[in-house]
């Protein structure tokens, strides 16, 4: 390894400026603005297969290999060769959730979006409205309807494509008046509303008659989440769901009841028949256990049949467009949650039902059989070839799949990062590994670098876990210890060396009302004791002897109750636990939980008595989920505090910070934007006044303890944010979206970015350790060609950090300047050289790198205007090659070392 103090003591950096009349000299005022930033960047390190759920998929007939896939968080992708490469299409929007998708029948480069997730579970985001590309993604355009939130469907007339329809749902957590059809016969110029249910009812599904496209059929939804509860929604059918079908272009509806169940429905899914548009199926989810339906011309039966269970509804189809439906099956499976129908569109008999599984039938929906798929399970999206039904694109929370022979055998394409991380943790391996829990796709472990020449791959990573994975912690004495938990307080010790799973999650004593615990279940590792386990459910729950005895050390800290007719005797019941945990790194007694239900409280004293902090915070109306605790590392008395409002459909942030034990709480959300609700804030390890924020759609940092923040996206798309972690060894920020897996960016620079260095003319930031090596061709990797997932590296060798004050870069840049030049050095040891002037305008930062002895090793340059610059040295003698200079070079690390010059001695 190079010795990091000797290189210190041997760099030198230098600009030739101009002595102009009445220059400040060593310090000038300099503004930390976003341009500092602009040489920071976020590095995608994957899992690629870590699922990501797909909730749309559209391919156009006429360019069968041309295929659009939508994720739920992940945003648009496409591939123009059947699924060998996959590109990102809607990086940079306002939103990265996607709810529907639909391509020009005859023009691919002209794209609609629906954005906002149509699934109204709990982890759901949401959009802002309808966008439009008609130039293959490059642009887009946001055309309206921003209030919708989530899209359930978008239809192109085939005869007039510049006539859309749209399915809006509206807000899953609240009243909104943008729901319902809306219809754009401008191509989005305009748009008219022309269904409208109520408020409280959206639009999910459309479907439109092959031979008439002025026929459509519209399923309307009743649904609505509760603020403070991680399961089903709270209103799952009502009044305001039922079938739709205008035959003039959505000038008239007449809702459509015939043969269907009577009372209250919830989730209705629509398909038609492409080759007899007199068919029409219906998967329906009702309220009530009913008999079987009846028309209402015929009189009862005096002997009916038992009656049926509609709970879960059925498959419904209709011979007449509508007029009339049938009942022909029961599945339905978790219906607020799939309820997809698909009609093969060359075979009206032949049925597909997405849900767990994928379940088809040939007799026109009377009987189904599950299809032995070697898949992921929980399917959304099912697209079938019209030219060849033996081909299925398939979408569901593992990815997407493709099959060319009618189901029976599925290819995985697995080239995306789309993993859905709730939190992250990192360990203290070189190089470190990330691990996380991923929606639907356990926890995962991976490497922030590798040997291996062409980055990290998909077989870098692995799984410590099955289920829905969520908190994974790691012991700090030992790597092969690992805490990770599925959803709802599944809580295990995992040993990496021998693979032993131990359960350990809290259990209640026999006659004691069970333990509550979140979705995802806050747990913590001791900073005083590595043995000692946090974790929380409705108590506070302490192990001493690493989870395999627990103690609770609080009262039940949750108050919220509510009743639903499912609930057991269908009394209120409580729901609320633990959302967020904090242990004070200086005082081991001081703790802080934070609850679902919007409660916070404090123990000064390990737990035997508990101060509720719940009205402390200033303009923070109502209760909020509580989405984070800090305790700060630095000063016993200070902790931050974040709230995620957009379960009461409240989407601005909140975020608190206290510098008094607690007693006082103050807004720091400052400048953030009014629609980004916090998930998490994190406090630098080593800069007091560093914090950094995730939100639903982007990562922030605030170098003033929260009085401004700044994006901190370059290289990052607009994403959710749900964790962030700062590596205490390599100066490293760490991010789990929920949507595009894992980023690593080096933030190091940052952490010495005091006001004090910022006003300075020229400063150079300390320099890490580099290590030496060559990096290793693995035969397994190569000739594979282009179908993989390949990450970067980190750049090879050291990266070097400057700061140009603004005075200073005025002076250079000034070309009329005449003035005599000196250097101006940064103070960074004893030795440094002068560099030659230049031309005005165009002068050059000259870092010099000496051994131990003295002698010269390399000279490098590097842009000499205002800004944060970093340039990269390969640990060689002689220049870089070309490109190299005047940025954070390397690449993906690939080649051996940089150029054909010899490594320097470490030393």
């Amino acid at each position: 390894m190079i010795n990091k103090a000797s290189f210190l003591l041997c760099l030198g950096l230098v600009i030739a400026a101009p002595v102009l009349p009445g220059a400040s000299g060593a310090t000038q005022s300099t503004q930390l603005d976003e341009s500092l930033l602009e040489n920071f960047s976020w590095r995608s390190v994957g899992p690629p297969g870590a699922g990501g759920r797909i909730i749309d998929v559209d391919v156009v007939g006429e360019f069968p290999y041309t295929i659009f896939i939508a994720g739920a968080t992940g945003g648009l992708w496409r591939s123009v060769n059947n699924g060998v490469t996959f590109e990102p299409l809607f990086d940079h929007e306002g939103t990265n959730s996607i709810g529907a998708i639909a391509i020009h029948p005859t023009n691919p480069d002209i794209i609609w979006v629906g954005t906002g997730e149509n699934n109204a579970r709990n982890s759901v985001s949401w959009g802002d409205g309808v966008y439009k590309s008609t130039d293959g993604g490059e642009s887009w355009t946001n055309l309206g309807l921003r209030d919708s939130h989530h899209i359930g469907d978008i239809l192109v007339d085939p005869t007039d494509p510049e006539t859309v329809y749209v399915a809006a749902l509206g807000h899953f957590w609240g009243a909104s008046e943008e729901r319902g059809v809306y219809k754009t016969t401008d191509g989005g110029e305009s748009w008219e509303r022309v269904l409208f249910i109520d408020e409280n009812s959206g639009v999910v599904d459309l479907a439109m008659d092959a031979r008439d496209s002025g026929t459509l059929y519209a399923a309307a939804y009743q649904v609505q989440r509760d603020g403070f509860s991680g399961g089903n929604p709270e209103t799952m059918y009502g009044p305001g769901s039922g079938i739709y079908k205008t035959s003039d272009g959505g000038r008239s509806w007449k809702e459509l009841t015939r043969g269907l169940p009577p009372g209250e429905k919830g989730r209705i899914g629509l398909a038609t028949s492409q080759t007899d548009p007199e068919i029409v199926y219906a998967i329906v989810q009702t309220a009530t256990s009913v008999g079987a339906p009846r028309d209402p011309d015929i009189p009862a039966d005096p002997d009916p049949a038992p009656p049926r269970t509609m709970r879960d509804g059925g498959v419904f189809r209709s011979s007449d467009r509508g007029e009339s439906f049938e009942w022909v099956n029961g599945i339905n499976p978790r219906p607020f949650y799939y309820s997809q129908i698909r009609v093969d569109p060359s075979d009206p008999d032949r049925v597909y039902v997405l849900g767990g599984s994928v379940a088809v039938s040939d007799d026109g929906g009377e009987n189904f059989e599950n299809l032995r798929m070697n898949v992921h399970v929980d399917h959304h999206d099912l697209w079938i070839d019209p030219a060849n039904p033996d081909h299925l694109v398939l979408g569901n929370d593992g990815g997407l799949y493709f099959s060319y022979d009618r189901g029976v055998t599925w290819d995985f394409l697995n080239q995306m990062a789309l993993g859905q991380f709730y939190a992250i943790d990192v360990d203290m391996r070189d190089p470190y590994y990330i691990y996380g829990g991923v929606q639907d796709y356990m926890s995962w472990a991976g490497p922030s670098a590798t040997g291996n020449s062409i980055g990290i791959t998909t077989s870098d990573w692995y799984k410590v876990m099955t289920g829905d994975g969520f908190q994974v912690r790691i012991d700090p004495t030992d790597p092969n210890i690992v805490y990770a938990e599925s959803q709802g307080g599944g809580l295990i010790r995992h040993d990496q060396r021998s693979g032993q799973n131990t359960r350990i999650q809290p259990q209640a004593p026999n006659g004691d009302d069970r333990y509550r615990f979140n979705w995802d279940t806050p747990i913590h590792i001791s900073y005083h004791d590595p043995a000692t386990l946090y974790m929380g459910g409705n108590h506070l729950f302490r192990s001493r002897n690493r989870g395999n005895e627990w103690e609770v050390i609080s009262p039940d800290l949750t108050t919220y109750t509510r009743s639903r007719p499912d609930f057991r005797d269908g009394e209120p019941q409580k729901v609320g636990s633990a959302s967020a945990f904090a242990e004070s790194p200086i005082n081991p007694d001081l703790l802080f939980v934070g609850t679902d239900d919007g409660n916070v409280w404090m123990t000064r004293d390990g737990g035997t008595n508990w101060t509720d902090l719940t009205e402390y915070f200033p303009g923070l109306e109502g209760k909020r989920w509580v989405s984070r605790i800090i305790a700060s590392r630095f000063d016993e008395d200070r902790a931050y505090a974040a709230f995620d409002g957009h379960r009461n459909d409240d989407f601005a942030p909140h975020v608190y910070m206290a510098s008094d034990g607690g007693e006082h709480w103050v807004s720091i959300a400052a400048n953030l934007p009014d629609d980004a609700p916090v998930r998490v804030i994190r406090e630098d390890v080593k800069n007091p006044d560093l914090l950094f924020l995730g939100t639903e759609f982007a990562a922030y940092v605030s170098f003033d303890r929260g009085e401004s923040w700044m994006r901190l996206m370059n290289g990052m798309p607009t994403v959710a944010v749900a964790d962030l972690v700062v590596h205490p060894r390599e100066g490293d920020l760490i991010a789990g979206t929920h949507g595009r897996s894992a980023f690593v960016m080096d933030i190091s620079p940052l952490q010495e970015l005091t006001p004090e260095v910022a006003e300075k003319d020229l400063h150079l930031f300390s320099v890490e350790d580099a290590v030496p090596f060559r990096y290793r061709v693995y035969t397994d990797d190569q000739f594979l060609g282009e179908k993989r997932w390949v990450a970067e590296n980190p750049p090879y060798g050291a990266t070097i950090s400057y700061l140009v004050g603004a005075t200073l870069a005025a002076q250079l840049a000034d070309p009329a300047s005449d003035a005599e030049t000196e250097p101006v050095i940064a103070d960074t040891g004893d030795e440094a050289s002068a560099a030659a002037p230049g031309d005005r305008g165009n002068t050059r930062a000259t870092i010099t790198i000496r051994d131990v002895d003295g002698d010269l090793v390399r000279e490098l340059r590097g842009p000499a205007r205002e800004g944060l610059h970093r340039v990269q040295w390969d640990l060689r003698h002689g220049p870089l090659e070309q490109g190299n200079a005047g940025g954070r070079g390397g690449g993906r690390g690939r080649g051996r070392g940089g150029g054909r010059a010899p490594l320097a001695q470490p030393g």
